[in-house]
């Protein structure tokens, strides 16, 4: 299938995110894809926009035109994980974005209020975490689709909670989000964030659907599930991922200069030899356990590539600790421990074997689609049921008894263990035959690559959903 239409600038189409990075990036990878057909604005935290300068998220080629919307957002969402910070967030952000959606011009009501936001909006694709304000929307009569950053278990999670929802307090809850089964109750969340996911319910029914970061065969059983469920009657699902940003020229910034430098040390690596690790932004595990992965990686006497937040680098054992200012040296460093580290090239690069991951979804995907096998360490949210997708996969093995809250200290020996069974060592402690988990990956890289192919899951779904937005 093939779209066909021409580029239409008189239809806009407004996207809106909520202002954390990993619900930026993938929805304004799609935004960049709407926009060779129709005319787009993405709207976002104004507290944000420096950032998009910062880490290059637009070029000049991207016909993408960003508003900045005045919340009381001030602090860095990325670190929304501690007590009472998300709720804040939402806080922060709901009341602005209602009052931007009341004061825009639409087709209806063309007449703007918003300065420096003049062209009526046709249609809304925006963050389902925004989803309680949509009613704003549907109340002026401009139709709606949600978009989910994450996995399709996100949208089961919010179709699960209801009024019967058990609520406990934040020092006795679950640190993952779980999406029971059928038949089984769904398990206590906090009582604020109860009360906003139920303010989401209304809209469920007036929007057009829902857009979902993923590719359709990593996912199909919970599709289905999802179709099933009686509150998704009228919706159209488009599963558009992956919907990662386009490479860049390794000279056009500090953070690109960095990435060759990780490249050329790659380069002077065997091949499917290095460990990657990372946590993600928001969570790093203790410091007790960062010593112990430390030790862990050492004992295993390969190369490793860790991204670890800089205050945790006086935990790492003294054998990682007293190199790392010296690891970029003529002398090859067995080792790189770096603040940020360019994922994605190091995930795509040859010598890399295994991702040691919180199993963030953007990670995951990441992962996935460069062919390597996961050793899954979830820490939070829905990071658990990721985790054990990739198991169920067969492109990853997960650590026992993790998370941010009541985890174990999980020996030196196990991290070895497992690390090594992902890179189908028949080394591995305690682990009893043998997967062929890096062949699999490399067969979910190939379903993924060919996900955007012009016959591809995520091609079809993305025209579709073109031929739609321009049929309002």
């Amino acid at each position: 299938m093939t779209t066909t239409i021409n580029r239409n600038p008189n239809i806009h189409i407004l996207f809106a995110t909520f202002p954390a990075f990993g619900h930026i990036i993938p929805l304004l990878e799609l935004a960049k894809k709407v926009s060779k057909f129709y005319r787009v604005t993405f709207a976002v935290s104004a507290s944000k926009l420096p950032d998009f300068a910062k880490r290059e998220l637009l070029q000049p080629t991207d016909d993408v035109q960003l508003y900045g919307i005045a919340d009381q957002v001030v602090d860095d969402l990325e670190d929304v994980i501690t007590d009472g910070a998300l709720g804040k967030a939402f806080a922060d952000v709901l009341p602005a974005f209602a009052h931007f959606l009341r004061s825009m011009p639409t087709r209806q009501e063309p007449k703007s209020m918003v300065a420096a936001f003049t062209t009526p909006v046709d249609v809304m694709i925006a963050d389902y975490f925004l989803s309680a304000e949509f009613r704003v929307c549907a109340e002026r009569g401009v139709p709606f689709y949600s978009f989910d950053s994450g996995a399709v278990g996100q949208v089961q999670y919010l179709l699960a909670i209801n009024q019967d929802t058990p609520v406990l307090p934040p020092d006795q809850l679950e640190v993952f989000d779980r999406t029971p089964k059928a038949g089984e109750p769904m398990a206590a969340v906090m009582a604020d964030l109860k009360d906003l996911w139920i303010s989401m319910k209304p809209t469920l029914a007036l929007t057009k659907g829902f857009i979902i970061n993923t590719v359709r065969s990593l996912e199909r059983e919970d599709l289905i599930e999802v179709v099933k469920d009686p509150q998704t009657v009228g919706w159209t699902i488009h599963c558009v991922g992956p919907l990662f940003p386009e490479q860049k020229s390794p000279s056009s910034s500090v953070q690109l200069v960095m990435q060759k430098r990780v490249t050329n040390w790659l380069n002077g690596q065997t091949s499917d030899s290095v460990v990657y690790v990372s946590f993600g932004s928001l969570t790093t595990p203790t410091p007790e356990q960062v010593t112990v992965i430390g030790q862990a990686l050492l004992s295993l006497g390969r190369p490793f590539i860790w991204s670890l937040r800089e205050k945790y680098h006086s935990f790492l054992p003294e054998e990682i600790s007293t190199l790392i200012s010296r690891q970029f040296d003529e002398r090859a460093s067995p080792f790189l421990v770096l603040t940020w580290a360019p994922q994605k090239s190091i995930l795509k690069h040859d010598a890399t074997a295994v991702f040691l991951s919180h199993c963030g979804w953007n990670s995951t995907l990441e992962a996935m689609a460069s062919g390597k096998p996961i050793v899954g360490w979830p820490m939070f949210g829905d990071q658990l049921e990721v985790a054990q997708l990739a198991v169920k996969l067969g492109v990853g093995v997960l650590v026992q008894g993790t998370g941010m809250v009541g985890s174990r200290l999980v020996p030196a020996e196990e991290i070895c263990g497992l690390i090594q069974r992902s890179m189908d060592s028949e080394k591995a402690v305690g682990v009893v035959g043998k997967s062929d988990f890096t062949g699999r990956a490399k067969a979910v890289a190939c379903e993924i690559s060919e996900a955007w192919t012009p016959s591809g899951e995520s091609s079809t779904d993305f025209q579709d959903l073109i031929h739609r937005l321009g049929s309002f």
